[in-house]
């Protein structure tokens, strides 16, 4: 009978270890994710102020607006929200993208994209855009998916280095015709 329950405790060890090793993922290390705090903080605070004006292009439901806005009328909080939620510099990330390195041979550009091996993680793609020479970003763009029980959220960020900043925002409820909305801004100090 002690056979028994030793050959019993040993099977479920087995398992249980078997079962918390295939929620391990293989992808690459932490060290090697962007840190979107300071992609902020070196590529897009110094917008934030005054004198810099901006182009803000609006699409919804196939209607377009424009208008010219100033910093100080732009929701800096929730584009910074944006870049910080896509942040993938977060232990509890590391190994959950696989990086592919992309050289072109023509310019001295090179592309890193990030692909999520989790399906639950928010952003499932995030690619960057930088100069070989000195590892300067040119552009970075990222899709995020959120869904909830009934409702799909999705999101797709393009951010050209002082040109461009749009938003594209996706959204399906029971019930209701989906939802798509496109913010632009147009950097006009550049």
């Amino acid at each position: 009978m002690r056979s028994f329950h030793f050959l019993a405790f040993i099977f479920i060890s087995s398992t249980f270890i078997a079962c918390n090793n295939s929620n391990k993922y293989q992808g690459d290390s932490i060290l090697n994710y962007p840190d979107m705090q300071l992609i902020i903080k070196d590529y897009l605070l110094e917008y934030e102020k005054l004198p810099n004006t901006f182009l803000k292009l609006h699409i919804e439901n196939g209607k377009k607006d424009s208008t010219y806005v100033n910093a100080t009328q732009i929701d800096w909080k929730e584009i910074n929200g944006l870049f910080e939620k896509a942040n993938l510099y977060q232990k509890q990330l590391d190994k959950q993208y696989i990086i592919t390195v992309i050289s072109d041979t023509l310019n001295p550009i090179m592309t890193l994209l990030y692909t999520s091996i989790n399906p639950k993680n928010e952003v499932q793609k995030l690619s960057i855009n930088a100069e070989n020479t000195d590892n300067k970003i040119k552009s970075i763009y990222w899709e995020s998916r959120n869904d909830g029980f009934l409702t799909v959220k999705k999101k797709k960020v393009l951010y050209v280095v002082g040109q461009t900043l749009q938003i594209q925002e996706f959204s399906k409820k029971p019930f209701v015709s989906a939802k798509k909305k496109i913010i632009q801004y147009v950097f006009l100090n550049s």
